[in-house]
């Protein structure tokens, strides 16, 4: 499971009492899946606090995919399925198997490779995303912005998407991947506009 079931990243992307799937859900989706996600309205209301019938989930979920409000486009396909799989752990990162006295539920479906995938816990969830291409590929895009210190453009695409692909099949490891990109054309022979 590595990095996302560490108290440091589920503590921070928690309140002080609940854990808080819909930054967890936004970090995953956006930062390792690469997924476009708009940003929420100016004048949209934080989830209410947990009411004694309910479990964070169903709080989220009430407040989030409502089919009247505009958040559901983003939520009920995107960030949620990425955040639900963590509700096990609280807002530490501590182990549960029971949230308000109901029993927890961490399963979902998130897009992954451009498919819906069921996962029924985080694990499963890492292991959907370790195996996806579209997650080595946001991978090395990121290598891309911070080994050439701008951001990724059309012209990078292939690279990421060779890299991206090699990666997957390989289990190449950073230091191989940094080589690559210091190796490319894109790298070696930067436009006469990026040098001035």
């Amino acid at each position: 499971l590595g990095l996302f079931t560490r108290t440091g990243y589920l503590a921070h992307n928690a309140s002080s009492v609940n854990p808080d799937p819909i930054h967890r859900g936004v970090f995953l989706a956006t930062k390792m899946s690469c997924l476009g996600i708009s940003a929420p309205p100016d004048d949209i209301t934080p989830v209410p606090p947990q009411a004694d019938d309910k479990t964070n989930r169903e709080m989220v979920e009430a407040h989030t995919e409502d089919p009247e409000t505009v958040c559901v486009q983003c939520h009920k396909p995107l960030i949620n399925p990425y955040g639900f799989p963590f509700e096990n752990y609280d807002a530490i990162g501590a182990w549960r198997d029971t949230d308000n006295g109901k029993p927890v539920d961490a399963a979902t479906e998130p897009f992954i490779d451009g498919q819906k995938v069921q996962v029924s816990n985080a694990s499963e969830l890492m292991m959907a995303m370790a195996d996806a291409s579209d997650v080595h590929r946001c991978y090395v895009k990121h290598w891309i912005e911070y080994a050439y210190g701008r951001n990724a453009t059309e012209y990078d695409t292939p690279t990421y998407d060779e890299l991206g692909d090699v990666s997957r099949s390989d289990d190449l490891a950073v230091e191989t991947v940094l080589v690559e990109l210091v190796a490319s054309p894109i790298f070696v022979s930067r436009a006469a506009e990026e040098l001035q």
